[in-house]
């Protein structure tokens, strides 16, 4: 049987070698976790950590808006029902919740969970523009202002042009963006997720 040796693996793929030394960078630069509540919850957390950790910034972002559907849904179910340990869960009523996206949860979240006002637009802005954009790749939206700066050849004048009309850039323009913010979203959205524990009185585990 051949031996495979990891540090000789990643020594012959320069490619694995740069994630590597990236993603222990990422690792540092993380905020502290969330306290554990649930299970579901804080390994699906987990995972855009992970995500974000080797630079998956698309698949961290998209899985965010699933993290904060299922926050949502135990946030409401806990609300509605109280919390019991070990009880067996209302089927009829998870089902009621399971069919609304993060829009309709966070308006029912209005009424019954008192998100913190300074917040509320920042959790819309979250469903219905990165939430969106990113589970279903829309390019347009995820680029929307991002412009570059070009020459005139004829007048030597210097313009910006928007990006979302330059196929040829999107990829770049995409991979730059997604870099600068994904890990400054990921830490914002960690503050306003334990404002939600601290609202809801989750703060301890169970």
């Amino acid at each position: 049987m051949v031996k495979i040796t990891i540090k000789a693996d990643f020594r012959d793929h320069p490619y694995l070698s740069v994630k590597l030394t990236k993603a222990k960078r990422i690792k540092k630069r993380l905020p502290e976790p969330l306290p554990w509540v649930e299970g579901t919850l804080n390994t699906s957390y987990l995972e855009i950590a992970e995500a974000l950790i080797f630079g998956l910034n698309h698949a961290a972002i998209a899985l965010s808006g699933g993290f904060c559907e299922h926050l949502f849904r135990l946030c409401l179910y806990e609300k509605d029902r109280g919390y019991q340990k070990n009880r067996r869960i209302d089927k009829e009523l998870w089902e009621t919740l399971d069919k609304k996206d993060l829009t309709k949860l966070l308006k029912d979240a209005k009424d019954f969970i008192p998100i913190p006002k300074e917040d509320r637009t920042w959790w819309f802005d979250l469903s219905k523009i990165v939430r969106n954009s990113y589970v279903h790749f829309r390019i347009f939206d995820i680029l929307k202002g991002e412009t570059e700066l070009a020459c005139d050849a004829l007048t030597g004048e210097e313009f910006e042009f928007p990006i979302q009309l330059h196929k040829e850039k999107w990829a770049m323009s995409k991979k730059y963006r997604d870099e600068q913010m994904t890990l400054s979203f990921f830490s914002e959205l960690t503050k306003k997720v334990l404002k939600i524990f601290d609202v809801m009185g989750l703060t301890c585990p169970h």
